[in-house]
């Protein structure tokens, strides 16, 4: 036995998980079942950006598009991070 919680199905995580689904509206992503996977192994483009949507509407307000705003965010994350542009 493994204390692990149990998962809802990802089915289901799509329609009821409202955090979830705010965050894939944030990054310009469907909420697909792929991507409630990826969010409930904390891996994903939705859950890197869980917190940062106030960030990308702001971009998004000055003239970038959503998948622009994100990826400007990514560049910006590496080059702080020191890894590739």
């Amino acid at each position: 036995m493994t204390d692990r919680p149990i998962r809802p199905p990802n089915r289901s995580f799509t329609q009821t998980n409202l955090v979830f689904r705010e965050a894939c509206e944030a990054v310009g992503l469907p909420p697909t079942t792929r991507q409630a996977s990826k969010w409930q192994a904390c891996r994903g483009l939705a859950w890197t950006f869980r917190h940062r949507h106030k960030e990308i509407d702001r971009l998004v307000a000055s003239g970038y598009t959503r998948p622009a705003a994100v990826r400007l965010l990514i560049q910006k994350d590496q080059l702080q991070k020191g890894g590739p542009a």
